[in-house]
């Protein structure tokens, strides 16, 4: 079997024969993973240009509803993990942490944010106070800033593309999935 990847929105697989990667207990192979053919230039550019931008026209609360659609969506396959990750020579006790604490971490990132963050796009910072008489002048005061500011200091997103890796080295199962 040949790991595909989703880029550009579409499952696709490597121009080449690719790496095995084995089953550390017996050493038969489980899947061949392979990127040639795959222009990478390309596939950040459709992040910033598709990816990011429908990302960033979410508010927080409906990325929340993502990530906990996300999060089912993993735990109803939470066995699929474990009989992959006995692969790697670890226990399911081993491999809970990895598995399904990964998994309630998303499901505890969802709640966090549906409870303290704006249904919204921007989020400010700061207790907004009244500066002039009648209300129509306002400004945040922040504690890392020691000065009033007219206008709340206002957290944006970013409109690059990010990618984060887990390195296979330091937890039995992750390594088996993310190379």
């Amino acid at each position: 079997m040949k790991l595909e990847s989703y880029v550009q929105g579409k499952w696709v697989t490597g121009s080449g024969e690719g790496r095995p990667v084995v089953d550390a207990v017996r050493g038969e192979p489980v899947c061949h993973v392979d990127s040639s053919g795959i222009n990478m230039r390309e596939v950040v550019e459709y992040g910033r240009r598709v990816g990011g931008v429908a990302l960033r026209a979410m508010t927080f609360h409906e990325r929340a509803i993502a990530l906990k659609e996300t999060a089912k969506l993993l735990m109803a396959k939470k066995e699929d993990f474990y009989t992959l990750s006995f692969k790697t020579g670890t226990t399911r006790a081993d491999a809970w942490p990895d598995i399904e604490g990964g998994i309630g971490t998303v499901f505890s990132y969802a709640s966090l944010v549906t409870r303290e963050f704006p249904n919204d796009t921007v989020l400010l910072e700061g207790e907004m106070e009244g500066l002039s008489r009648n209300g129509t002048f306002v400004g945040a005061s922040h504690s890392h800033v020691k000065t009033w500011r007219c206008c709340p200091h206002q957290c944006l997103q970013l409109s690059g593309v990010g990618h984060a890796r887990k390195s296979g080295a330091e937890l039995g199962c992750w390594g088996a999935g993310h190379h």
